[in-house]
């Protein structure tokens, strides 16, 4: 059974991979073909992680095509899985729902889901400050300096917020109800069920 879901995973991954090379050729209906399909074996043979990868995907797809409730909401559904899973993944889930709070102008949210994505993956290997730039400037260099500014607030304001409380609550689609309780509470911390014990 082990090597029928092993396979299942290689199999979704390989899915996906051809739809990245279709979407980097500029093919989006064929691109959508391959990531749909990855997500239908990978649903048909329990892969988890698989189905997040693929839903990812989508997610990038829909941001390249500006559909971004769809991208959104696929976005979401691969944090929940990887919240259940335990899995880094995660990262890629909260950066896409950045990318999408950049596209809808809300730079003060893209900050703040791009520096709890930088704390989520510092968790798995801390980065030097160089990568970590590497991968944040590009999305906020093109921006004015007011829109700058809205940026590093919302960055420096997810210093203090439980990654757990923030990605469940993400998760959920409420992703801005942490940083409301965090706020009216002064300082306190979560002490919701995403809080780890």
């Amino acid at each position: 059974m082990q090597l029928f879901a092993k396979l299942g995973h290689a199999v979704a991954t390989r899915f996906v991979d051809l739809g990245t090379i279709a979407m980097r050729e500029g093919d989006h209906v064929g691109a959508r073909r391959w990531f749909e399909r990855a997500l239908s074996a990978a649903r048909d043979e329990g892969d988890a992680m698989g189905a997040s990868d693929a839903l990812q995907a989508l997610g990038d797809l829909d941001l390249s095509t500006e559909e971004l409730d769809q991208a959104e909401r696929r976005f979401r559904d691969a944090l929940r899985i990887d919240l259940e899973l335990g899995d880094v993944s995660a990262v890629g889930s909260v950066r896409g729902l950045a990318e999408v709070a950049v596209r809808r102008g809300d730079f003060e949210r893209a900050g703040r889901l791009w520096r709890i994505a930088e704390r989520l993956a510092e968790e798995s290997e801390p980065p030097s400050w160089p990568e970590v730039q590497k991968r944040v400037q590009p999305q906020a260099e093109f921006l004015a300096d007011a829109d700058r500014r809205s940026f590093d607030r919302g960055w420096d304001s997810a210093e203090t917020l439980s990654v757990d409380a923030v990605l469940i609550s993400l998760a959920e689609g409420s992703g801005d109800a942490v940083v409301t309780h965090h706020r009216a509470n002064s300082g306190q911390r979560w002490s919701g069920a995403a809080e780890r014990t």
